[in-house]
């Protein structure tokens, strides 16, 4: 009896404080005790896809580790069949950079592939991947987005549209 309360107190430990050594531990602590804030976008800008141009996304405060996505979400009340069902040729190419003191320290670019969701506010396509701290290892960064190659169709059909930066879950 003993033995499984000394275990019962250690997995509450493991499972209630960040063990920053250990992200399958704190994978778990998060499924089982999410934060009310883990899937809130750390940013949400209204963004036009129209054409070329350079967004300056601002200040970005990672918080927790892991799987982030950047991408672009639109309103509920849309008619989203042809991104969500049929397979969307997605033009539009966006480029993400993270700079640090000025310094560009991160950098990746969209392709073809998206991954749309259905959310409870809204819906929309997850474009970039990247992950924290192992592609971007600062806590604090500047962040601008380019629309490399604009897709006007999707911009008329979809707007207004804006751009985001969510974490992910990785279960």
């Amino acid at each position: 009896m003993k033995y499984f309360l000394l275990s019962l107190l250690i997995l509450t430990i493991l499972l209630t404080y960040q063990v920053s050594s250990c992200d399958a531990i704190n994978s778990i602590r998060e499924f089982l005790f999410p934060p009310k804030d883990l899937f809130q976008p750390l940013i949400e800008v209204p963004i036009d896809v129209s054409s070329t141009k350079e967004v300056n996304v601002g200040e970005i405060k990672f918080k927790y580790k892991g799987l982030y996505a950047l991408g672009i979400s639109y309103g509920k009340d849309i008619d989203d069949k042809k991104l969500h069902w049929k397979k969307y040729s997605l033009k539009l190419r966006l480029n993400i950079k993270f700079y640090a003191n000025n310094k560009l320290i991160f950098e990746k670019g969209s392709t073809k592939d998206y991954t749309p969701y259905w959310g409870t506010d809204d819906n929309g396509i997850d474009i970039i991947y990247f992950n924290y701290p192992k592609d971007i290892s600062e806590h604090k960064l500047m962040c601008t987005v380019e629309v490399v190659i604009p897709d006007r169709e999707l911009n008329e059909q979809h707007k207004p549209l804006k751009l985001h930066i969510s974490k992910q879950s990785e279960l």
